[in-house]
C-alpha cells in the first residue's frame, strides 16, 4: 500500500489553525479546456466508496475537479512537495491554477482589470475549504509577476497571463479502507504537447476525506506519486 504524505500533519506542523468562517464556494469549478477528449476514469465500483460520495459521485467529483486538477498540477511544477512540506511557491501555483486556470472561488474573489482581487479572508478561505486548513500567507517569489499584496488592503492581486504548463485529469477511482477515504489517480499531462492524444509528464494519488465544515464535502488529505 502507498505511503502518502499526509496533508493534514504538513498543516499542523506548520500553524495551529484558529477559528474563522469558512466562506462559501460561488458557482461549481471548471475544468481548463482540452485539445482532445480524455478517457473516462476507471471506477473501482464498490458499497463504500458510493457511500464515501454519498450516492452523487459524478456531481461530487466534477464540483471538486478544478481543485484535484491545480492541486496535481502544482504537485508536478513542484515534485519536492511529495516528501517536504509544500512551500509558498507550490501554495500559489495551486491557488493561482484555481483561481485564473479552473475558475474555482468563493466569497471576496472579485475581476480586477487584469485578473482577479482576492481578500485575506477569502484566501484562508478557499484553503480552508480544500485542504483544511490555512497554511500560505504570503505572496511566493516564482510567481512575484502575478501575485502581489497590498498590506494597507490586506488584499492579493493576481494577475492573469501566466501560461499554463500542464492540465489534469481523473483516471481511477477507489476506495481505500485503510484510511476511509477515496483515492483517486490523476493523470497531469504537458499542454503544449501538440497532437490528439494527452503527453503525460506525471500520475499522481490524491486522496479525499470527508470534511463537514468544506464547501465541497472533502478535502485533499494526501497525496503521492503514482507508480
Amino acid at each position: 500500500m502507498k505511503k502518502a504524505l499526509c496533508f493534514v500533519l504538513a498543516i499542523t506542523a506548520l500553524l495551529t489553525l484558529a477559528a474563522c468562517d469558512n466562506g462559501s464556494a460561488s458557482g461549481q469549478p471548471s475544468a481548463t479546456t482540452t485539445p482532445f477528449t480524455t478517457p473516462a476514469a476507471s471506477v473501482s465500483a464498490s458499497d463504500e466508496l458510493a457511500a464515501f460520495f454519498e450516492n452523487d459521485m459524478d456531481n461530487r467529483l466534477a464540483a471538486m475537479s478544478g481543485v484535484l486538477y491545480s492541486f496535481a498540477c502544482a504537485v508536478q511544477e513542484y515534485p519536492d512537495s511529495i516528501t517536504n512540506v509544500p512551500d509558498d511557491n507550490f501554495g500559489w501555483t495551486y491557488f493561482y491554477n484555481m483561481l485564473i486556470y479552473n475558475g474555482v472561488t468563493c466569497d471576496g474573489v472579485t475581476a480586477s482589470k487584469d485578473g482577479l482581487t482576492v481578500t485575506s479572508a477569502a484566501f484562508e478561505a478557499l484553503q480552508r475549504n480544500t485542504l483544511g486548513g490555512a497554511v500560505w500567507k504570503t505572496a511566493a517569489a516564482d510567481l512575484a509577476d502575478y501575485v502581489s499584496y497590498d498590506e494597507s488592503r490586506d488584499v492579493y492581486t493576481v494577475r492573469s497571463g501566466r501560461p499554463a504548463k500542464y492540465g489534469a485529469y481523473i483516471e481511477a477511482i477507489a476506495y481505500r479502507e485503510d484510511a476511509s477515504c477515496a483515492e483517486l489517480t490523476v493523470v497531469v499531462y504537458d499542454s503544449s504537447a501538440s497532437g490528439t492524444e494527452p503527453t503525460v509528464a506525471g500520475r499522481y494519488y490524491i486522496d479525499l476525506r470527508a470534511q463537514e465544515d468544506s464547501a465541497y464535502g472533502y478535502i485533499i488529505a494526501a497525496f503521492s506519486r503514482a507508480e
